[in-house]
C-alpha cells in the first residue's frame, strides 16, 4: 500500500503559507506552497485514481500561488494556473484567469481561445456575458473596434435582461473606452456617464473613482485640462477615503500626465513619484514599470535625455522579466524617441522597428499606427522626404481604419510638414485642413496650431502668385 501525506498535513502547511503572506514574507510563503504542492503531485501520481479530496486541495494550493505572485511574475501565475485548469478542465473561474493573463502576456490568439470555450462550456448567461465582455476587450487591443463593439454589446444585452447592473455599467465603460480611441469623445463621455449613474445608485464607490478617473482622461485628451483635474480629484478623494492605494496610484499617475500636457513638469514628477512609491510598496511590477515610463517622459521634455533613458531602460527591464509584450514595445518606441531628439537617429530608428516588431506580432494595430507615425518623423529629420510620406500615410490609413480622429488628424498635420518642405503648397493645405478639421471637432488645443499654419501657407500661396 502506498503511504500518502495526510491531507490535514498539507492544510497545516496551507495555513503556514497564509501566515507567511500575512506577514509579508512571499519567499517563505512560496516555498512552503512549494513543497506542500510537491507533496500532493506526488500523492496524484502515485495513486491509480486521484482522491477527488488531494485533487482539490492541489488546485487551491496553485490559486494561492498564483494569487502570492499575480503583482510581480507572470511566469509564476501562468504555470499555476495551467495546472489548475489541467486539474479541473471545467473550472470556469481557473480558465477566465488564465484567459486574462495570456493577454497580459500579448498571446491575444491564446486569451480568445480561453474565452471562446468559456462560451462553448457553459450555458449560464452571466458567464456568456463575462466572456463577451473578455473578447471585446481582445478585440479592442487588437485594434478590431467593429468587433469590440459588437461584443460589448452582446455582454450588455445580456447583463440588461438579466438585471445585472453592475455588469452594465462595466459594459458601458468598455464601449467608453472604443468610442475614446476612435476619438468619439462626446459618445465617451455619454457611455462613462450612463456607468456612472449607476455606480452611484448601487452605492459602488469603487466604480463610482473609476468612472471620475475615466471622464477625467477623456477631458484631458480633449484639452480640458482644468475639468480632467476637477474629475481626478474626486476620484481620488474617493480612493483616500476607502483606502484603495491600488486606485490612488493610478490617480496620481493620471494627475501627472496632466501636468506633463500642461507644461508643469515639476508637479508632473511630484504625482509620478507619489504613484511610483505606492506602486513600490504593493509590490505591483506593473504599476511600477508604467511610472517609470512615464517619469522617462517628463524628463524627455525637460531635456534631461540621460535621465529619460535611465527610467525608460528601468520599464524596460520589468516588462521584459513580466513578458508584458505591450509595455516593451511601448517602452523601445519611447526609447527611439529620446534618441531622436539626441540626434542619434540611427539607433532611434532601431528601437522604432524593434517596437513595431512586437505590435505587427500582437496585431497591435493603435502600436502600429504609432510606430509608423514615430518612423516618420525620423525619416524627415533625416530628410528622406519620400520615405517619411510613406510611413504617415501608413500610420495615416490605419488611424482610419481605426476610426481615430486623433490620429488621423496627426497624421495629416504630420503629411502637410513634409508637403511644405518639398514646396507642394496645394498639397500641404489640402492635409493641413483635414488636419485642422479634425482637430476642432476634437475640441483639441493643436486646432489653433494647425490653424496658424495654414494662415501662413495662404500668405505664402498669395506671394508666390504676386
Amino acid at each position: 500500500m502506498v503511504e500518502q501525506k495526510s491531507v490535514s498535513d498539507v492544510s497545516e502547511r496551507y495555513d503556514r503559507a497564509l501566515k507567511a503572506i500575512a506577514e509579508g514574507d512571499k519567499t517563505l510563503a512560496d516555498e512552503i506552497l512549494g513543497e506542500a504542492i510537491d507533496d500532493v503531485e506526488l500523492d496524484l501520481e502515485k495513486s491509480e485514481k486521484a482522491l477527488q479530496e488531494q485533487t482539490q486541495k492541489a488546485i487551491e494550493l496553485y490559486i494561492e500561488r498564483g494569487a502570492l505572485w499575480f503583482a510581480s511574475d507572470t511566469d509564476k501565475v501562468l504555470d499555476a494556473y495551467q495546472r489548475v485548469v489541467e486539474l479541473d478542465p471545467s473550472n470556469l473561474d481557473a480558465i477566465n484567469q488564465l484567459a486574462h493573463l495570456q493577454s497580459r502576456v500579448g498571446d491575444l490568439s491564446k486569451a480568445e481561445d480561453l474565452y471562446q470555450s468559456l462560451t462553448q462550456l457553459t450555458s449560464d448567461e452571466e458567464w456568456q456575458a463575462i466572456s463577451y465582455g473578455n473578447l471585446g476587450v481582445v478585440y479592442r487591443t487588437r485594434g478590431d473596434l467593429d468587433k469590440a463593439i459588437e461584443y460589448f454589446e452582446k455582454a450588455l444585452a445580456i447583463n440588461e435582461a438579466l438585471g445585472r447592473k453592475e455588469g452594465v455599467a462595466s459594459d458601458y465603460v468598455n464601449l467608453a473606452n472604443v468610442y475614446q480611441t476612435r476619438g468619439e469623445l462626446d459618445k465617451a463621455i455619454e457611455y462613462y456617464e450612463k456607468a456612472l449613474a449607476i455606480d452611484e445608485a448601487l452605492g459602488l464607490k469603487e466604480g463610482v473613482a473609476r468612472d471620475y478617473g475615466n471622464l477625467g482622461l477623456v477631458y484631458q485628451a480633449r484639452g480640458e485640462l482644468d475639468k480632467a483635474i476637477e474629475f481626478h480629484e474626486k476620484a481620488l478623494a474617493i480612493n483616500e477615503v476607502l483606502d484603495l492605494k491600488e486606485g490612488m496610484a493610478s490617480n496620481y499617475g493620471n494627475f501627472g500626465n496632466v501636468y506633463k500636457t500642461r507644461g508643469d513638469l515639476d508637479k508632473a514628477i511630484e504625482y509620478h513619484e507619489k504613484s511610483l512609491e505606492i506602486e513600490k510598496a504593493l509590490g505591483r511590477k506593473e504599476g511600477v514599470a508604467s511610472q517609470y515610463g512615464n517619469l522617462g517622459l517628463v524628463y524627455q521634455t525637460r531635456g534631461e535625455l540621460d535621465k529619460a533613458i535611465e527610467y525608460l531602460e528601468k520599464a524596460l527591464a520589468i516588462d521584459r522579466a513580466l513578458g508584458l509584450k505591450e509595455g516593451v514595445a511601448s517602452d523601445y518606441g519611447n526609447l527611439g524617441l529620446v534618441y531622436q531628439t539626441r540626434g542619434e537617429l540611427d539607433k532611434a530608428i532601431e528601437y522604432l522597428e524593434k517596437a513595431l516588431a512586437i505590435n505587427e506580432a500582437l496585431g497591435r494595430k493603435e502600436g502600429l499606427a504609432t510606430s509608423y507615425g514615430n518612423l516618420g518623423v525620423v525619416y524627415k529629420i533625416r530628410g528622406e522626404l519620400d520615405k517619411a510620406i510613406e510611413y504617415y500615410e501608413k500610420s495615416l490609413a490605419i488611424n482610419e481604419a481605426l476610426g481615430s480622429k486623433e490620429g488621423m488628424a496627426n497624421q495629416c498635420g504630420n503629411l502637410g510638414n513634409v508637403y511644405r518642405t518639398l514646396g507642394d503648397l496645394d498639397k500641404a493645405k489640402t492635409v493641413w485642413e483635414k488636419s485642422a478639421a479634425l482637430f476642432l471637432e476634437l475640441g483639441s488645443p493643436n486646432y489653433e496650431k494647425v490653424k496658424m499654419l495654414l494662415e501662413e501657407l495662404d500668405n505664402s500661396i498669395v506671394a508666390n502668385q504676386r
